[in-house]
């Protein structure tokens, strides 16, 4: 006669229940993972919409911005080869519309420009060259370089200025109080005075730019990243400043500094604030100091560019030695060991590329730096590719050269 099951021993239909026990909980499992990776893939994809309408706005922005920085311009451009078709060779009118049309071609020119810095600037794929360099000095020089242009034409250009050393980038300074003073100018008539200030106060250099134009409205500068964010809008409105302003407005805050509109009277002011630093002490500006001097070779196959470099370098104090093709040039290279090599892109015999590759690969441990007409992004990129540490974009001035010779 069998015995009875033991009550410790489970049935075969027990073994069943538990294994569909097991099989619900990694189906319940499963399922919530799912439903995690699901809303997780919602979240991504709000974000991603939320970026691409963003992207698209700024894009807007753009485009509106573009077509009434041009609109004023080709129309002047236009109007004026209306004039010439029409009056007699040599007259006043056909040569004041030749004025306009040499203008206006300038002013496009200028927008052009802009756009491509903006590009740049704004993406963050800008290296200030930073050096000691009083503020009135910058501003003195673009009121000149303004008058020369014909840009002052019938205003009261009132310039005050008085020493405000900063550490900037020379040609961004410069390039940002152009924009600010040919604003001012631009949209203040013929009679009325155009206000400039330049000064040390509390430990900041003040520029103030006060036209006596349309008024801007108080939202002009609304974000303090200003077209850093593609979620910004471009201050586009009409009769008020684009492109030009918006790259001003990135440069201030590239050096540290703020920029503030307002209305005053019957017109507006542009406020520039940077840090201020102390008047650096005077040195002998024809040539370097003993510790900074270095020996260069400079490769390059326009003679004339060639000496230019040459004297300069020389002034400064440093050993200076040439090639004018690549082949020379790599030769030198690997021979003298220079602690600097300064390199053309588009020498013949070897590229400029090429001669940095061959001596990075035999070993040439010294400073390279490039030199070309190019100023891509990808021109620049390339170049380090290669083995350059430095980009130069000609014409290459004194301090631009002067600062490619030190270490990043």
């Amino acid at each position: 006669m069998s015995s009875p099951p033991s009550p410790d021993s489970a049935s075969p239909a027990d073994d069943d229940a538990a294994s569909l026990r097991a099989e619900r909980d990694a189906l319940l499992a499963r399922l919530d993972q799912l439903e995690r990776d699901l809303r997780a893939q919602r979240d991504d994809a709000a974000a991603a919409r939320h970026e691409l309408q963003a992207v698209q706005r700024a894009r807007d922005d753009l485009l509106s911005m573009l077509g009434h920085e041009l609109r004023n311009p080709v129309g002047a451009i236009v109007s004026a080869l209306d004039v010439l078709d029409t009056a007699p060779a040599g007259s006043a009118a056909a040569e004041e519309a030749k004025a306009i049309v040499r203008r206006q071609a300038r002013n496009l020119a200028d927008l052009m420009n802009d756009l491509r810095d903006a590009r740049r600037v704004i993406a963050g794929r800008v290296t200030l060259a930073a050096q000691p360099l009083d503020l009135a000095v910058a501003v003195a020089r673009v009121q000149r370089t303004l008058q020369l242009q014909g840009a002052v034409t019938g205003q009261r250009l009132h310039v005050q200025a008085t020493p405000a050393w900063i550490h900037g980038d020379a040609a961004r300074i410069e390039q940002l109080t152009t924009h600010l003073l040919a604003h001012a100018l631009r949209s203040t008539p013929a009679g009325s005075r155009v206000q400039v200030e330049v000064a040390a106060r509390d430990g900041q250099a003040c520029f103030t730019v006060q036209g006596a134009g349309s008024a801007l409205s108080a939202a002009w500068l609304p974000h303090p990243s200003g077209l850093s964010d593609a979620g910004d809008h471009l201050p586009v409105r009409a009769g008020e400043p684009g492109l030009g302003l918006a790259l001003v407005q990135r440069l201030v805050e590239l050096h540290g500094g703020t920029i503030t509109a307002d209305s005053a009277g019957p017109g507006n002011r542009l406020t520039v604030r940077l840090p201020a630093i102390d008047p650096p002490l005077p040195q002998d500006p024809g040539r370097l100091p003993p510790s900074r001097r270095r020996r260069v070779l400079v490769i390059e196959d326009k003679a004339d560019l060639l000496l230019a470099l040459r004297s300069e370098l020389e002034l400064d104090g440093h050993a200076v030695t040439t090639a004018l093709d690549g082949i020379e040039g790599l030769t030198r290279v690997l021979k003298e060991q220079p602690e600097v090599s300064i390199v053309d892109i588009g020498l013949p015999g070897l590229t400029g590329h090429e001669v940095a590759r061959h001596a990075r690969a035999a070993g040439y441990a010294g400073r390279m730096v490039a030199m070309s007409g190019y100023s891509q992004d990808s021109d620049a990129s390339m170049a380090r590719q290669s083995g350059f540490d430095a980009y130069l974009v000609k014409p290459v001035d004194r301090a631009q050269l002067r600062a490619s010779l030190d270490t990043d």
